[in-house]
């Protein structure tokens, strides 16, 4: 049993939760199913998990950056807060628990079943979550951390958002708390591109990571992936993803829908979806469910219909498309390179926003650590990118280096 197991197993927390077992002990928390014998009910207690001591400000700050979150943020689709309080010195948070497995579940076993969730499974939770992301940035709040692990069920079938650790709030963030230097906030299969840079957090990061769950739901794939972040965040560069469509054998998703999500999964957040209410009312534009989802997001007292029975739909097996993430060639890898890293100069030069050496510095670093090219490529990859930047530079007076 570990230390903070010891805290907390067995013991009567505030005259009121009585810990029944340990749920998980990963990430910076640890979460534990307790009994509320006020309420007589089952819930959630989560406390921080410091294993570095040189990092116990920066997690305690995420963590009370998370309860300030859920008080601010009442939801029908937002996992609701119990309590808070201080056990020997150790903050901890109590929640309603959400007895249905979450998104994660739910794609695993179609996997082991050979299946993928069937379209129409989409409307028992992509409104729902999307109401509650909607909500989120109407108050200035980001999620930054949307992945199938943080959508739960019910065993009513309702959907909630969860694990608000590193939400950050846009106008004010009340904890002042600062990352580990070179830290990365978020899941890296699931990061928007602007998260991975370091850049600053906006309502189109949340677009971008539920357009991969919304993909990941319906092929069993990620659109981008890598064995690393520098990986993952160079094969999103390359805006190489394959067509949700042809994913399939026989084509069950609507153009429609693919082409929405294909916007949503853009590199740049601009020509993404303007709110994810647009994204969503885009994504089931042509949907008979079209009606239920009108004015949906601002009124979420009613519920969506019933879709019992369409969560575990049985498809076509998916085709088994290998998709090279090791090794690329070095002239596709430079062209697409080049014609990003053009358009971002462009949009810094236009706007007068020059970049920092650091940021330069930092891209370079993801670039070098990157293992989807051949290492002999990195010094030619640096001078590369240090020519288009001074190149760009030498058309300004300001420069941006």
């Amino acid at each position: 049993m570990s230390n903070i197991e010891n805290i907390w197993l067995n013991k009567l927390i505030a005259n009121r939760f009585e810990i029944l077992k340990t749920i998980s002990l990963g990430g910076m928390g640890a979460i534990f199913l307790a009994f509320d014998n006020n309420l007589h009910k089952t819930v959630v207690l989560k406390t921080p998990l410091v294993k570095d001591a040189s990092l116990k400000a920066e997690i305690n700050g995420r963590f009370f950056r998370e309860v300030y979150c859920l008080t601010a943020l009442e939801h029908p689709f937002i996992v609701p807060i119990i309590y808070t309080g201080v056990h020997e010195n150790h903050p901890f948070i109590v929640s309603r628990f959400i007895n249905g497995g979450n998104l994660r579940d739910l794609i695993n076993d179609a996997f082991l079943h050979h299946k993928t969730l069937c379209h129409e499974s989409l409307y028992d939770w992509v409104p729902k979550i999307g109401a509650a992301l909607s909500f989120m940035h109407d108050n200035d709040w980001v999620h930054r951390d949307i992945k199938p692990d943080n959508i739960l069920f019910d065993t009513n079938r309702n959907c909630y958002l969860t694990d608000f650790g590193i939400s950050k709030h846009l106008i004010f963030d009340p904890t002042n708390c600062l990352t580990t230097v070179n830290s990365i906030l978020g899941s890296p299969m699931y990061m928007a591109p602007e998260q991975h840079l370091g850049h600053k957090p906006t309502p189109k990061c949340d677009q971008y990571s539920l357009a991969v769950v919304i993909y990941e739901a319906l092929s069993n794939k990620l659109p981008f992936n890598g064995r690393t972040q520098s990986a993952i965040l160079l094969e999103i560069i390359r805006q190489n993803a394959v067509p949700l469509t042809s994913q399939y054998t026989n084509s069950i998703i609507p153009n429609e829908f693919n082409n929405a999500l294909m916007k949503a999964l853009h590199f740049d957040p601009d020509q993404r979806h303007d709110s994810i209410d647009i994204f969503l009312q885009t994504l089931f534009k042509d949907s008979h469910h079209k009606s239920e989802l009108n004015g949906f997001h601002k009124n979420t007292n009613g519920a969506l219909p019933e879709t019992n029975g369409r969560f575990h739909g049985a498809r076509t097996p998916i085709k088994n498309t290998k998709r090279h993430t090791d090794t690329i060639s070095s002239t596709s890898f430079f062209n697409g390179l080049e014609n990003e890293m053009t358009k971002i100069c462009d949009r810094i030069l236009s706007e007068q926003i020059y970049l920092k050496p650091e940021q330069l510095t930092k891209l370079l670093n993801l670039l070098i650590a990157g293992e989807v090219f051949d290492k002999h490529k990195c010094k030619e990859i640096i001078e590369t990118l240090e020519f288009i930047f001074l190149l760009e530079s030498n058309k300004t007076d300001a420069g941006i280096l």
